[in-house]
């Protein structure tokens, strides 16, 4: 049955036990887990007033109500929505849509002012990254960064070229195939990664297992595991540290036995099949679902990013040769719109050599069979090793951390060949086979 309650106060607020499915479009469940109204956004800002009126006094802030008052601010920022309630605004995407056009219109002004912008802009992106990485949440940031550019820098080619016939019909249609495709490519990475099931709260902790090297069934409980046997404890019983010879293992945090080369992502809160890292660019995993759309995505990113430079740049400077018109393309800033072409393709010339890089290191890992975490633990013991701390050998803590026990070759990859990892990568979910099959 649900309760409501008046509060007697900030614009007729109440608490009420129901869900998301009975609040009307402008109507949402704030911190304090009461329902309110977008009219009363306004209202109860008893911690704002106290918090400016010791800035206006020069006094000192009581602890924590800077953070109380941004994380209701944030709160607060909503629209209307119609089915749920409001929907919440992050606040983090509002910079980068407000702040690139300015700052692109700034850099096109003399070139000195391109290279101060371009110059300070990755600087201020790795120290945002450190930011959030450091407190361990998520951001849109990167995302809305992403979008936005790709957005702009399409309409700077559309307005600055095609309308002023520098360019034809022709290659406008490749260029907006080459964007449509990309933002296909991004929606279809940005589905399920490969998210381990995990149980609700209040089903019975038993579920029926299938792993490649035996078949049983377990309970999640407290009792001891045979480590000398490769399959299922015989007990039938999984304890919480549990790990078997083949790379299964428990997860506590999900509690959930998730499949060889699964790991935890502390920023989704899940468990992932073949995590290869979280991409800060898309807000999400990539993992055994999504890696091989990852790879596409950027690849089309890429190819269409080349294309449009290449156009642009002979647009704007005709008398050089591209790629020589990057460096010497003189009399550019002499007319605005074309210095404003200059500006925005230099800015498309950093993405596209920072997603080149990437994908270096992605075609590296795949031809190597690691993903980017196995890489990373891999080049963490090496050091270890070498530094004489007596650390497990890079094979060692292969197993350890969930990966198949393969035999490595030379080099590091797969005793196998790279074509094999890169048939194993394209076609198979796994090395042992389809990891999909997990607690029913």
């Amino acid at each position: 049955m649900n309760t409501q309650k008046d509060r007697g106060r900030g614009g007729g607020r109440r608490t009420r036990e129901a869900g998301e499915s009975e609040l009307c479009c402008c109507e949402y469940i704030n911190l304090q887990g009461e329902m309110t109204h977008l009219l009363a956004c306004c209202c109860d800002c008893e911690e704002l007033d106290s918090t400016c009126d010791s800035l206006l006094r020069c006094k000192a802030l009581k602890p924590g109500s800077l953070r109380i008052v941004a994380e209701t601010v944030a709160d607060r920022l909503r629209v209307p929505w119609f089915h749920g309630g409001a929907r919440r605004i992050d606040i983090s995407v509002t910079p980068p849509v407000l702040l690139l056009p300015p700052l692109l219109h700034f850099a096109s002004i003399h070139p000195a002012l391109t290279v101060l912008t371009l110059a300070s802009t990755p600087p201020a992106l790795l120290w945002y990254y450190y930011l959030t990485h450091r407190r361990k949440s998520r951001s849109l940031f990167f995302l809305a960064l992403g979008l936005s550019s790709l957005g702009y820098l399409y309409g700077v080619f559309v307005t600055q070229l095609w309308a002023r016939h520098a360019v034809g019909n022709g290659q406008l249609a490749a260029i907006t195939a080459g964007v449509a495709t990309t933002l296909g490519g991004l929606a279809r990475t940005r589905r399920d990664p490969g998210y381990v099931s995990t149980m609700a709260k209040n089903e019975p902790r038993s579920f029926a297992v299938k792993t490649p090297f035996a078949g049983g069934r377990a309970t999640a409980g407290t009792c001891g595991v045979d480590e000398k046997s490769n399959a299922l404890p015989r007990n039938g019983v999984v304890s919480r540290d549990w790990r078997d010879d083949q790379g299964w293992s428990w997860c506590e945090l999900c509690e959930v036995l998730r499949p060889p080369r699964s790991a935890h992502c502390r920023l989704c809160g899940r468990c992932v099949r073949r995590l290869d890292h979280h991409c800060v660019w898309i807000d999400s995993c990539i993992g055994e679902s999504n890696h091989r759309w990852f790879l596409l995505t950027i690849s089309f990113f890429l190819l269409t990013a080349t294309y449009g430079l290449h156009v642009a740049f002979s647009c704007i400077c005709p008398q050089s040769i591209f790629p020589l018109s990057m460096f010497y393309c003189p009399g550019v800033y002499q007319d605005a719109s074309s210095a404003l072409v200059f500006a925005c393709a230099w800015y498309a010339i950093l993405v596209t050599l920072a997603v080149l890089t990437l994908l270096a290191f992605q075609l590296h890992n795949v031809s190597h069979g690691v993903t980017e975490r196995e890489a990373r633990i891999r080049a963490r013991r090496h050091s270890a090793k070498r530094r004489g701390s007596g650390e497990r050998t890079p094979e060692e803590q292969w197993v350890q951390q969930g990966g198949p026990p393969v035999r490595m070759g030379a080099g590091g990859h797969q005793k196998g060949g790279v074509l094999l990892n890169w048939k194993h990568f394209l076609f198979d979910h796994d090395l042992h086979g389809s990891t999909s099959a997990e607690m029913v």
